[in-house]
């Protein structure tokens, strides 16, 4: 038998969304990113229906890339090419760049938590092994097998 409460709940679409709305910001707020919860409470927005009219709309903002582009160079093989390489202060801009309840890699470390690490140390060796490491991968130092889980990602299904 199916309690009262849950009946009603079950008729009404609005309590669902409602729900959902709370939950979404109160996952914001544990995150301490009241901008993005904000954001959430005052937007109107809703997903668009899939169908063949979105699809059509997001090809043509989108194109597909003409087939007669040329393959990059391979930057190893230019003797005049030489690597990007960052300074101390760009990779503390850039951790700070990153919106509050950013998600972490594969290993679960957000942004939030390295910045909180280089804000806390004692000297500047971390942050100098962050830029380090930032302009090894520029310079494409590291080996393909190694590319693949820096560069890999979580993949959650919604």
């Amino acid at each position: 038998m199916v309690h009262p409460r849950c009946s009603d709940k079950r008729k009404s679409g609005k309590t669902s969304e409602d729900s959902k709305l709370a939950a979404a910001v109160t996952n914001k707020l544990k995150a301490n990113n009241f901008r993005a919860a904000i954001r959430i409470i005052c937007s109107s927005d809703t997903p668009v229906e899939p169908n063949q009219h979105t699809l059509m709309k997001l090809k043509s903002k989108h194109p597909p890339p003409a087939a007669d582009r040329g393959l990059p160079c391979d930057p190893a093989d230019n003797p005049r090419f030489e690597p990007l390489q960052v300074s101390s202060d760009d990779v503390v801009r850039a951790l700070r760049s990153f919106p509050l309840g950013s998600a972490g890699g594969p290993d679960g470390l957000s942004p939030q938590h390295i910045a909180d690490l280089v804000a806390g140390a004692t000297d500047d060796s971390l942050q100098r092994a962050l830029v380090d490491w930032v302009n090894l991968l520029l310079a494409g130092a590291f080996d393909k097998d190694v590319n693949t889980i820096i560069y890999g990602g979580r993949l959650i299904a919604l």
